[in-house]
């Protein structure tokens, strides 16, 4: 059975290789990722025998894998447990149950794996929504959450509360059983150096608007397919929450709040007004939304705990303007079959029956994209060219679009790529 079918079950060292290979790693970088262990110690021949299947790595460096690679550890241990039935047991009479048993395990390796597949298009050393989630390790989830009234924390203030049901699909995403889910208040209320150690080496995954999530706001400054938010209303927002992170008290917090009421819902009002940047098209998709529509984007960018000019670890933003977009954004996040020819993300068009009651309107949704297919080099045409893009609709002012080009080329793999858009780092 060809190994690429998604109903193939691989040996462990078949997993342990090509997961290695997917995150674009050699066996050198796993070995370094592993923690020292003198009751499971690691090396690159070892490794690469357990590979190749001349050995079975014991229990707790199979362990220690899993975690380095984001791999399943029950998972892990499963088919290391397949492996050793399945293995000869020479000098000794075969037990009929050893026999049964690998009449079990034959059987288990026929059925579907339940682990993703990257989708038609991808590399190797790719890392984009096609091969997600396997080339996003160590990845965090960051929701929004509810506003408390009067304000306990900064993160109170200055974004709507989040539906507690806008990641519903997350369970679909197949995540690693330890991947942590944090909250957006958390990135008002630390200091952004305690930020930068806590998740500059981790890939984050943003769900929600930016007026319902604190990071989203953030992330769309350098985000491929960005909310059009305007740069005088980032500022304001900006500036306020600044004074709300030197406020001593909740006293202090609920004063500032209220003062600030009408500022806060202005600029609130225009977060759903002037739509998603799609640098494919070279326009401005969802600024006037019919009662029957939303649109979201779904879409990497830059991490911005990350020191300035590293992408190993990015960001994915899956947000629509209100709860329909978001849910929809995340549901197509689950399927790496969406992103074979739109591999960065894109614009989607959510469509709504409000002839429908609320609970069957929400089952109802469906989602199409409105962004075009397209390559890396057209992504890359666009971004170069949007800058310079003569329109009263398109606000580029407030995107980093030289950091979403690199971040293009990085999560490509393409060095060539990389090189040849460096003119971009000067906003040429």
């Amino acid at each position: 059975m060809n190994q690429s079918d998604s109903c193939y079950n691989p040996t462990l060292g078949e997993l342990l290789r090509q997961t290695r290979k997917e995150r674009g790693w050699s066996q050198k970088q796993v070995e370094q990722r592993v923690p020292n262990n003198p009751h499971a110690p690691l090396s690159v021949p070892a490794l690469s025998a357990f590979e190749r299947g001349e050995r079975v790595p014991s229990t707790p460096t199979t362990i220690a894998l899993a975690r380095a690679l984001s791999i399943d550890v029950r998972r892990a241990i499963a088919l290391r447990l397949a492996d050793v039935l399945a293995g000869e047991l020479p000098g000794e009479e075969e037990d009929p149950l050893i026999g049964e048993a690998r009449l079990v395990i034959r059987d288990l390796r026929a059925m579907p794996s339940g682990i993703r597949q990257p989708a038609r298009g991808a590399t190797r050393s790719e890392r984009s929504l096609r091969t997600f989630p396997q080339a996003f390790p160590d990845l965090v989830v960051v929701t929004g959450d509810k506003r408390e009234v009067p304000p306990k924390t900064p993160g109170d203030i200055g974004a709507y509360s989040a539906s507690p049901i806008d990641d519903r699909w997350g369970y679909a995403l197949r995540l690693p059983p330890e991947t942590e889910k944090v909250s957006d208040k958390e990135f008002v209320t630390a200091p952004h150096e305690e930020l930068e150690e806590r998740y500059g080496q981790k890939n984050i995954l943003v769900i929600g608007s930016p007026a319902s999530n604190h990071l989203a706001r953030l992330l769309s400054r350098g985000c491929v397919f960005p909310f059009n938010l305007q740069p005088n209303h980032l500022e304001d927002l900006d500036r306020l929450m600044e004074e709300l992170r030197e406020s001593e008290d909740q006293q202090e917090l609920a004063a500032i709040g209220a003062d600030h009421q009408d500022e806060l819902k202005r600029i609130m009002r225009w977060f759903y007004a002037y739509g998603i940047i799609d640098p494919v098209r070279q326009d401005v998709v969802g600024y006037a939304l019919p009662p029957d529509k939303d649109y979201a984007t779904l879409s990497l960018a830059r991490n911005p705990f990350s020191p300035e000019g590293q992408f190993e670890h990015v960001c994915i933003l899956a947000a629509g303007f209100h709860h329909p977009g978001t849910i929809m954004a995340v549901r197509y996040l689950s399927e790496p079959a969406n992103f074979s020819d739109r591999p960065l993300g894109g614009v989607l068009e959510v469509s709504i029956d409000t002839n429908l009651k609320w609970e069957r309107r929400m089952r109802s949704i469906e989602a199409a994209w409105e962004t075009p297919e397209y390559t890396f080099e057209a992504v890359l045409d666009g971004i170069e060219r949007l800058p310079r893009l003569n329109s009263a609709l398109v606000n580029t002012a407030g995107v980093d679009w030289s950091a979403c080009a690199r971040l293009v080329a990085a999560v490509r793999g393409d060095v060539a790529l990389a090189a040849s858009r460096d003119t971009l780092r000067d906003g040429a």
